[in-house]
């Protein structure tokens, strides 16, 4: 009898420790499977359009296609109403009167009430497409505009009535040329006051556009007052 009742107790041990063992198993958590990304493939490099160059026509019987910008750097006029301030020599180099007015920083004739020029002058001689002249008091009463060519003899490219121009001022007066063959060393420019009654027509600077040239000029001749 206590035999039997041994082995039963052993049996339910094994039993009940088969049983704990099973249901631990079961408890635990299912692993995680972690599957490694699959790399991407390497996707070609965009191309980027190539830019569209586009060069500049060949202006110049020079040769050379560069479009240069010069300011006057020498000029003679036929009057001037101060030797420093009105004077010739204030419209050389780059503009430098930002206001209209009566400003001792551009050129004034003698009288207020006539029929003048200013010869300008640049350092190297050019094939002019535009010139722009810069009028600060009393625009625009600009009657002509001339090429001066390597020789010193003139061109006339630009001819106007006086006009008066009250806005903008300083007033841009824009003169295309259509004569790119001729190579110039500089522009004269007449102004005519004798016509609207307002007074000085007074210029502070002039630039000059173009191509590059080749060449020695003679300045034109100038008769003595």
């Amino acid at each position: 009898m206590k035999k039997r009742t041994l082995l039963f107790i052993v049996l339910f041990l094994l039993a009940v420790s088969l049983a704990c063992s099973l249901m631990g198993k079961l408890s635990q958590p299912k692993p995680t499977v972690v599957v490694p990304p699959t790399e991407a493939e390497p996707q070609p490099a965009e191309v980027m359009p190539t830019a569209n160059v586009q060069y500049l026509p060949n202006l110049s019987a020079s040769g050379s296609a560069e479009m240069v910008r010069q300011w006057a750097m020498e000029a003679v006029a036929s009057s001037e109403y101060g030797n420093d301030d009105w004077s010739a020599a204030k419209v050389v180099g780059v503009t430098d009167t930002y206001e209209c007015g009566d400003n001792v920083t551009a050129w004034a004739s003698s009288g207020s009430d006539s029929v003048e020029w200013i010869n300008l002058y640049i350092h190297t001689p050019m094939y002019l497409t535009e010139i722009n002249i810069v009028e600060t008091y009393n625009p625009d009463q600009v009657v002509k505009v001339e090429l001066i060519d390597m020789q010193g003899q003139y061109v006339t490219v630009y001819t106007a009535q006086p006009k008066q121009i009250d806005n903008p001022c300083p007033y841009f007066l824009n003169i295309p040329v259509s004569q790119s063959d001729i190579l110039s060393q500089g522009v004269r420019v007449t102004i005519d006051q004798s016509v609207l009654g307002l007074g000085w027509n007074e210029i502070d600077a002039v630039e000059m556009v173009g191509t590059i040239g080749e060449g020695t000029p003679t300045r034109p001749i100038i008769p003595t007052p």
